[in-house]
Parts: structure tokens; C-alpha cells; sequence
């Protein structure tokens, strides 16, 4: 029996790491039957699967007990970036470091990079180089690394992320437009921009007989997201609770504008139209990607917010050429991703 240890932010009970999660366990396991999962997770972790073994991931001396007998560290997610807080970068460096002097592989599976500062650049490039294999998920990461003109190493390759090759099963489709921009880590002013284009949106799109519902994609946007409500009017609200019932509700609804990475690739794997807000800048790049439509709401609340949700109204008239788009999506990068991970666990 095989045994991995996953790294990343799990057990935070946000969906695009649980997805990412349970997606790769799903290519681990189609890889190695005999493959035994340890996650290093949150000391009270959410949602992770019943097929795997949660480790606080501050509990240090647990962890790299386990280590010595791990055939690879499988690292995932875009944990590479400094915008939020240093300390991450070097935790994760840590972990790195306890795995290499156990002498065991370190895979990097579909990562993302940045936003990073020069000094987090230097210590993600100096990290990756001994590492045995780092796959990264898409264009922004790559220049995120290499902004200076550093040079990349020969390890690094530019593949998909992990949850695009993913199946999402059709839905009947719901007479509700989700909006799901990113709000941890808002401002004040930022957050009464998104109340006030959500307020329109649910303007227009009553007409149509739609609803609007605003999607949270972590559990700790609770307190950010009824403050955003209380701006507005009384409207619908959406936790997350499940991956399941989260994919299920974009593959069902007729348009979905949303400011997280992990919903845009929901949508695009559910052929679902989607448009991305221009913020964080990694959904930009990834829409840009895919030839998908982004949207500006980030300055006055009356002047580009009339701008935005015309926008919009034109996406939603033209949405099946908005859906054909989507179709013509190129899902090779993800089975060269898959063939990257088995060759480095030979």
C-alpha cells in the first residue's frame, strides 16, 4: 500500500480546494489502487472525503512521522503567492524542506503562482528547482514567475489546472443567473460596488423571470456576504456546502458572472456562459484565455456599474454564441497534466 500526502489550503471548507482535492485523489487513484491519502488539512477541516486521513497541519511531529513512510508529498492549488501573508509561502516551503530530508518526491500537481512580490518569486523559484516535478495550471502563473526575466527551471511545465478534465453531469436548467464574485479580502468600498451591480442585475433580469443569487464559495465569506446583502435589498443567498450540490447549481443556471477561479472553470467544463469580473486578475487571465468576456466594476458605483451590467444584458441576448465558445474548449492540456503526474510516480 502506497501512501501520499497532499498539501495545500484543505479543509478550509472553500470549494475550488475541496474540488481540487477530490479531483486529484481521483487521479491518484486511477494511477495507484493501492494509493492511502493523508491530507494535511485545518485543525477542524470541512468537507474533505471520507476516502482520505485528515492531519492538523500544524501538528508537525504527526506529519512527518507519517512522512517516512510516503511514496510523494503531492502538492496542490495556488498556494505560491504573497499577497495575503508571507508566513504562507514559507509554511509551505516547511513542508518542502521536511519532505526533502526525508528524501521523498515532491510533485507539484496543477499549481498555481502569484500574485508574488520579487522576494516571493526568488523563494517559489528556489523552492520548485528541487522539486521533482512542478506542473503549473496556467499563463498567469508562468509569468507570475517570471516577471523579472528569471530563468525557469527545467522541471516546470505549463499543463491545466487539475478540475478542467473533469465530467460535470447536465442539469435542468433553473431560472436563476448566479452572481459569485470573490469577497474575502474586500474593501468596504469594493463590496458596496458589487451591492450595488448585483441590485441591478436583479432589476433586469426580473424581467425575464430570472433570479439573481449571490454563490459563496467559502465558508468564511458568511459575515462578508450578509454585510453585502444588508446594502441591498433582501435577496437570495447561497452557501456552500457540498461540491455535488455546488457543481450542480452553475451547470444549472443560464449565465453565471463570477469573480472565482474554480466557479469559471466549473462553467466552462459545464458548457455553462460564463463572464468573469476583472478581479482577482488570475479569473481575468483565465477568461482571456478562453476567448471568455470580462467585466470591470472596480470605480464609481453609478458610471461603470451602468456600463457593466449592459454588458451583461448584451452577454445574456447572445449567450448560446457566448455557449458555443465554450464547447470549443481544448481539454488536452489536462490529459498531459495526468500523464506528468504518472510518469513521476513510476
Amino acid at each position: 500500500m502506497s501512501n501520499y500526502i497532499i498539501n495545500g489550503f484543505l479543509g478550509f471548507g472553500n470549494f475550488g480546494d475541496d474540488w481540487l482535492l477530490e479531483s486529484v485523489i481521483t487521479d491518484l487513484k486511477s494511477i495507484d489502487r493501492q494509493a492511502r491519502f493523508f491530507v494535511l488539512s485545518a485543525k477542524n477541516p470541512m468537507n474533505l472525503p471520507d476516502t482520505c486521513t485528515a492531519i492538523n497541519r500544524t501538528a508537525v511531529a504527526r506529519w512527518r512521522s507519517v512522512l517516512k513512510q510516503t511514496k510523494a508529498v503531492i502538492t496542490i492549488g495556488g498556494i505560491y503567492q504573497d499577497e495575503s501573508s508571507r508566513r504562507s509561502l514559507l509554511w509551505y516551503r516547511f513542508i518542502h524542506y521536511c519532505a526533502r530530508q526525508a528524501s521523498v518526491p515532491i510533485i507539484d500537481y496543477g499549481v498555481g503562482a502569484g500574485p508574488l512580490s520579487r522576494w516571493g518569486r526568488r523563494c517559489t523559484i528556489n523552492d520548485l528547482k528541487q522539486h521533482t516535478q512542478v506542473s503549473i495550471r496556467d499563463q498567469y502563473s508562468l509569468q507570475s514567475l517570471t516577471q523579472n526575466n528569471d530563468t525557469i527551471p527545467s522541471n516546470i511545465t505549463i499543463a491545466h489546472d487539475i478540475c478542467i478534465g473533469r465530467t460535470i453531469p447536465k442539469q435542468k436548467q433553473r431560472h436563476m443567473i448566479i452572481f459569485n464574485p470573490r469577497l474575502d479580502g474586500c474593501s468596504a468600498g469594493t463590496i458596496r460596488l458589487y451591492a450595488a451591480f448585483y441590485s441591478h442585475l436583479r432589476r433586469y433580469f426580473s424581467d425575464f423571470g430570472l433570479n439573481v443569487v449571490l454563490l459563496c464559495n467559502m465558508h468564511a465569506e458568511k459575515k462578508i456576504s450578509k454585510l453585502l446583502i444588508n446594502t441591498c435589498d433582501n435577496a437570495g443567498i447561497v452557501w456552500y456546502t457540498t461540491i455535488k450540490r455546488h457543481l450542480s447549481l452553475i451547470a444549472a443556471s443560464p449565465m453565471i458572472i463570477t469573480g472565482r477561479y474554480h466557479s469559471l472553470i466549473a462553467a466552462i467544463a459545464a458548457h455553462v456562459p460564463a463572464v468573469a469580473l476583472n478581479s482577482p486578475e488570475k479569473t481575468a487571465a483565465y477568461a482571456h484565455m478562453h476567448a471568455l468576456p470580462v467585466i470591470s466594476i472596480n470605480n464609481t458605483v453609478s458610471a461603470v456599474n451602468r456600463t457593466a451590467v449592459n454588458r451583461v444584458k448584451e452577454l445574456y441576448r447572445n449567450r448560446q454564441q457566448l455557449q458555443r465558445t465554450m464547447k470549443q474548449r481544448n481539454a488536452s492540456s489536462y490529459a498531459v497534466l495526468r500523464k506528468l503526474l504518472a510518469h513521476a510516480l513510476k
